[in-house]
């Protein structure tokens, strides 16, 4: 079993330590990474500790990007004037391999122009043990001011080998991320889409018989397809939707300090 977790900041700088729960669990030391698997990452975003003042009153208003593969897959909530900020969030996230490190970056919410960096650090997630909560404490920094003392990011992580139908995946995903604010606006796009099918005069009968038509040339298709073919697109297809309720967060971040203005 491991006994501390390397993590490293985004300046290949060492982080501080993190703490196990003491569960029992399998190391992942032992998992050939030369054949991608699929994983759970289960985090939750706890909070910040004395984070970089951005903003003129001394203060900022952080959020948190998480990274994995260049691809941005989740983004916390914005809290405004806190350099200690509670998020208690929680996001699951399914990776193909161990590969690739967790990125985390934190910005500084500037309203109309460019958020401001705050730091950035990673998680190796080859070093986390299977099936084993784990807390971890990230040191951020500044690749460009290493010396700079940014604080920290504090998380607890669930790495899970994945077995079963990847609709049963795709089910756990949703039920983790979806959120209640999200109904309105897939409503809103779905009337939206529509209304542009009909004034472009599709059929959206047609439509529904090529899309028929398409699910069953999937299903006679032979199961002896190539798995890492198939793991990689349902792993884009994932990240498609990850990307779906980032643009929604997105939106809503710009929209609701209108609304209170």
């Amino acid at each position: 079993m491991l006994d501390s977790c390397k993590l490293k900041s985004a300046c290949n700088l060492p982080v501080i330590y993190n703490k196990k729960i003491h569960t029992a669990g399998t190391s992942n030391a032992d998992v050939p990474l030369a054949d991608p698997g699929m994983y759970q990452l289960d985090i939750t975003l706890k909070r910040g500790q004395s984070l970089a003042a951005r903003d003129r009153g001394g203060t900022s208003d952080p959020y948190v990007k998480f990274k994995i593969g260049g691809k941005e897959v989740f983004r916390s909530k914005i809290i405004h004037k806190n350099l200690n900020p509670v998020w208690e969030e929680k996001a699951c996230l399914l990776v193909d391999h161990l590969r690739e490190p967790l990125y985390i970056k934190v910005f500084d919410y500037d309203f109309g122009l460019q958020d401001d960096f705050m730091g950035s650090a990673f998680l190796d997630l080859t070093q986390l043990e299977l099936n084993r909560p784990t807390d971890v404490t990230l040191t951020l920094k500044d690749p460009h001011y290493p010396d700079h003392d940014l604080g920290t990011i504090l998380l607890s992580v669930i790495l899970t080998p994945k077995e079963g139908e990847h609709r049963d995946v795709l089910f756990l995903f949703v039920v983790w991320n979806f959120e209640l604010y999200m109904i309105p606006l897939v409503l809103l796009l779905l009337l939206t889409w529509n209304y542009f099918l009909i004034i472009s005069g599709k059929d959206n009968r047609q439509r529904d018989t090529v899309v028929e038509d398409m699910l069953e040339d999937e299903e006679e298709e032979d199961d002896k397809d190539d798995k890492d073919s198939e793991k990689k697109g349902f792993i884009n297809k994932i990240y498609a939707i990850q990307e779906v309720c980032i643009s929604v967060q997105n939106i809503l971040d710009e929209v609701l300090p209108l609304a209170k203005g």
